[in-house]
């Protein structure tokens, strides 16, 4: 009877299981046909949209976009191919629905709709097709009377056009239809030079220039304003949903080092590395996997990654090991034969001094603290701590951040470990990657990670003052050449893929008490799980077959909980049936998720989300419900009781990921939405909880949110703003107001300062800090910055065309453009093009700029102070460093900033602050005015403390270029 019963109910499930997939499959069909059917329009754009032959299916970063957009649309997308002409026909007749890629222009405009979200950004890229060694980045003249290939009617076209205009370029042009025939007009030697997008990539082939950065868009026929509004609602709901999604999706296909996989290098540079001799590098040893000398040579991640920086930029280096417990700088000044030392944290202290030049970082890393694993560590106050010597920033950081605690210092990093085991010490701090691989050493089974410590690692180069400082500036540009896979697979090398070689002895005597301790838990834990199991295996049996179907709908595979819609139903059953109850939706977001697939792979990612989903289980048993959304995001659903406090909730969730047996820090984000009206799709209350989390993402301070309002509202104004920059920039409503300076004694004018104002059309004068701060985030400041600079000089013409005696204008510089190819050169040509000289356009940068990538911005500005520009330090007073960096820093006049140096109390104090500086500006040769001055008060202090010149709103606040010419300019008229 029992088989029987058995058989019946196998025959019944099997019967629900077909009838279920009939009805499924007949849905689905049934969604299909339903669908619209929309026909996108491509042109060859590199890795935009292509036929990918391996997978049988079209890919691409404009794929990857629509397939996200298309979520939210019944849409059915076809995709068809062909020139830009072609497409433009097709698009014209109705054969085709969109367009894209596609930049705006007057032309098209009249003719076609464009979405009101751009889709990315793309530059013009001119590609020399026969490399030469002589040819350089910039070098325009090789342009000079070439056959140049180029699409028809494109973007690329007209920009290239407008740029050999500006630039004296004469060239034959010769249009093509696609990419693919303009490359085949290369390899026939039909052409000497092609133009293309940013987004098509030819490693192959040798960048000239690139320039002229523009969004591109959707591109639709005027008859088809239905599609372009459901095309723009969802694109809408994805920017406020995820902002960062494009610049994601723009690194997976395209990527930032997209131009070359070499080092653009001046021609100084690249002599430089043509004729130098082998260079010798110093680097740490006994510190395996990180750096070591094992095998009469030098082995380890920076070996190897040193070995791939001579491979890229082609010097030459011999690796010598360091003697343990020497001091880096006396190495290099006593001229030992060491021209370099890798391997060096890049501390504050090698930064500052100027004996020494400094790399930017080639390595990353944390450092980590390691104790027995019964000793609960909380802080690291009062222990005695154990570190390898060869690390004097790793011992100034824990002398003064841990004044109580007791340092011993050791021969190296396993004599740290072995005074840890044997209880000579509480605690050693160990370099992450030497952690992972020591670790695994049996012998030290007892000893587990406790703690991640706040002290970031980064690894660079140090050479004194007398090495070429060609070297460190070819270093800089090599190391950002090598690719992530690459670097990724180095440290990979030494440390997941090498685990460590335990002898037999050091294996039993690691696992000497688990030995024992098994071999009698094994023989009685058999025994039992033999009866248990005979006795529960039928009851198992039936409860899966009974669960089956249920779990193939509902449950993820992966995790084992609710999936994304089985979540929504089941938390809108249980918010519903139980009105007199409050709950709450929090949103779990695993940061850098990416990341750890790419260094440990994808099963090791998988294995984290099934032992998150482990901890969620736990929290919510008996309380309420967990789902699985996908990726990296999971969700609960319970009551606002359930945790006696977040705080308490967000420890307890961090403390138990970082338990996970991983080498990197994980970092959750933790959105919270509380539910107050229960008709709310619960769909979208976890939107707005993922809102919540996406806001702190980055934040090392904070790890949870709850949603308001206003991050929705705050986000979409964001948005428009983006959406209306370029129109703005191109319509003139950036605006140049010019705010005076003048001299304190008796206000006369002696310059101005030309600052930026968004003057808008509907909705009038926008605030500068509601557009700056989201444009130096994009990138976009720098086109902004370029505006007002070509607007101040017409100005400064203007007037001396008009007879006008003008002033000295200064312009402001944000960080950002000191990165720019040639930025060097933009001042230059801007005067040459206005006939103007130095002394009519000065130059600000903030006291913030100096201190990031100082040895950059320093040698940006010292050109430009040879060219005989004048170059003003903005702010002054206001950060931590200024003192530090006068001694340095190419300066030649200091804007002191009152607010920062005279407050309300404590005035005496502050005035001999003031009075201090001047003196000290004076005694080094800087000119000074001082901003921000509001009142005739401290006008007269100024005066007697010998600062005589002056900007702020006592003289005028900052005004348009139309009133500062009427009411300071047109006096001075020249005779």
């Amino acid at each position: 009877m029992k088989k029987k019963h058995v058989k019946k109910h196998i025959l019944a499930s099997v019967l629900c299981v077909f009838l279920l997939s009939f009805f499924m499959l007949e849905t689905i069909g049934a969604d299909n046909t339903n669908k619209k059917i929309v026909r996108i329009g491509f042109i060859e754009y590199g890795d935009f949209i292509y036929w990918n032959e391996d997978r049988k299916e079209y890919d691409g970063y404009g794929v990857g976009y629509l397939n996200e957009v298309v979520n939210d649309l019944e849409w059915q997308i076809e995709y068809v191919g062909g020139s830009w002409e072609e497409c433009l026909q097709m698009l014209r007749d109705g054969r085709i629905d969109i367009l894209c890629p596609a930049q705006k222009n007057e032309e098209r405009e009249g003719e076609f709709l464009f979405s009101s979200y751009p889709v990315g950004i793309t530059e013009t890229t001119v590609y020399v097709a026969k490399s030469e060694e002589s040819l350089f980045y910039e070098d325009y003249d090789y342009l000079q009377n070439k056959r140049i290939g180029m699409i028809c009617a494109s973007a690329q076209q007209s920009s290239f056009r407008e740029f050999a205009r500006n630039n004296g370029i004469q060239y034959t042009e010769i249009p093509f239809d696609s990419s693919a025939e303009m490359l085949k007009a290369v390899e026939e030697n039909k052409i000497d030079i092609f133009v293309t997008s940013s987004l098509s990539v030819f490693p192959e082939y040798q960048v000239i220039a690139s320039f002229n950065a523009a969004p591109f868009y959707f591109m639709l026929n005027q008859d088809h304003a239905e599609i372009l509004e459901e095309l723009n609602e969802a694109v809408g709901n994805l920017k406020i949903k995820d902002n960062d999604f494009d610049t994601r999706l723009y690194d997976e296909y395209i990527g930032v080092n997209q131009y070359s996989a070499k080092p653009l290098f001046t021609r100084e540079e690249y002599e430089f590395i043509q004729n130098s001799p082998e260079i010798t590098i110093g680097m740490l040893q006994n510190f395996f996997p990180y750096s070591d000398y094992k095998d009469e040579q030098m082995q380890g991640i920076c070996e190897e990654l040193l070995m791939e920086i001579s491979r890229i930029s082609g010097l030459s280096f011999r690796i010598v090991p360091i003697e343990e417990g020497c001091k880096p700088k006396d190495e290099l000044l006593e001229n030992n034969g060491i021209d370099l030392i890798g391997g060096m944290m890049r501390s504050k202290d090698f930064l500052e001094d100027h004996e020494l030049q400094v790399s930017d970082a080639f390595l990353e890393f944390e450092f980590v603290a390691i104790a027995v694993k019964e000793n609960e560590i909380n802080s690291l106050e009062e222990l005695t701590i154990a570190i390898p010597q060869g690390f004097p920033y790793m011992q100034q950081y824990l002398e003064i951040n841990y004044p109580k605690s007791t340092l011993v210092i050791l021969e190296d990093n396993e004599a740290c470990l072995d005074a840890v085991e044997d209880g000579k010490a509480d605690v050693t701090i160990q370099n992450e990657y030497v952690c992972a691989y020591s670790l695994q050493n049996p012998k030290y089974n007892n000893l587990s990670l406790v703690k991640n410590i706040s002290m970031d690692g980064t690894a660079c180069f140090v050479a004194n003052d007398n090495m070429n400082p060609l070297v460190i500036s070819i270093l800089n540009k090599t190391v950002k050449c090598i690719s992530t896979s690459n670097r990724n697979k180095i440290i990979n090398e030494f440390t997941i893929a090498n685990s460590y070689k335990a002898s037999l002895w050091e294996m039993i005597y690691g696992y000497r008490k688990y030995l024992i301790f098994y071999g009698i838990v094994a023989g009685l834990v058999f025994i039992i799980i033999y009866y248990i199991s005979r006795e529960k295996t039928r009851a198992v049996q039936e409860k899966k077959e009974a669960e089956l179907i249920k779990n193939q709908i509902e449950i993820s595979g992966l995790t084992g909980l609710y999936n994304k819609h089985a979540f929504y139903q089941n938390a809108e059953n249980l918010i519903r049936s139980n009105p007199d109850k409050k709950y709450e939706i929090i949103v779990f977001d695993i940061e850098k998720f990416k990341i750890i697939n790419d260094l440990f792979g994808m099963e090791v990612g998988d294995n984290l989300l099934k032992y998150f989903a482990d901890k969620l289980r736990q929290v919510v048993e008996g309380k309420g419900i967990a789902g699985y959304r996908g990726a990296d995001n999971f969700v609960i659903c319970v009551e606002d009781t359930c945790f006696e406090d977040i705080e308490s909730m967000e420890k307890e969730i961090h403390d138990y990921v970082n338990e996970f047996q991983i080498d990197i820090k994980i970092q959750i984000c933790i959105g919270i939405y509380q539910v107050i009206n229960s008709d709310v799709p619960v769909s979208l209350m976890c939107d707005r909880a993922n809102m919540a989390a996406a806001s702190i993402k980055g934040n090392e301070l904070k790890h949870y949110a709850y949603y308001d309002d206003s991050m929705r509202q705050k986000l979409i104004n964001d948005q428009i703003i983006l959406n209306e920059m370029q129109d703005a920039l191109e319509q003139g409503q950036f605006q140049v107001y010019i705010q005076p300076k003048c001299r304190v004694d008796n206000e006369e004018l002696i310059g101005g300062e030309a600052l930026v104002r968004w003057i808008h059309p509907e909705k009038g004068v926008i605030a500068p800090g509601e557009f700056i701060p989201l444009f130096e985030k994009n990138g976009f400041i720098t086109k902004l910055d370029y505006h007002v600079w070509e607007e101040t000089c017409k100005l400064i013409r203007k007037w001396k065309d008009e007879g006008i005696k003008t002033v000295p204008l200064s312009v402001n510089i944000s960080r950002l453009n000191f990165y720019l190819p040639g930025f060097e050169t933009v001042f230059e040509k801007l005067l040459q093009k206005y006939n103007l000289t130095p002394d009519d356009l000065y130059l600000e940068v903030t006291e913030s700029a100096y201190t990031n990538e100082s040895n950059i911005i320093f040698n940006q500005l010292s050109q430009l102070q040879e060219k005989k520009f004048t170059i003003l330090m903005d702010d002054f007073g206001s950060g931590y460093s200024s003192l530090n960096m006068l001694q340095e820093a190419p300066v030649d006049v200091l804007k002191l900033d009152m607010k920062f140096l005279l407050g309300k109390d404590e005035k005496k104090r502050s005035e001999i602050i003031l009075e201090s500086v001047i003196k000290m500006a004076k005694q080094l040769g800087f000119r000074i005015i001082a901003e921000g001055v509001e009142s005739r008060e401290q006008c007269e202090m100024l005066l007697r403390l010998g600062c005589h010149f002056g900007q702020g709103y006592y003289f005028s606040r900052p005004i348009s270029a139309e009133e500062f010419e009427q009411k300071y300019l047109n006096e001075q008229k020249a005779s």
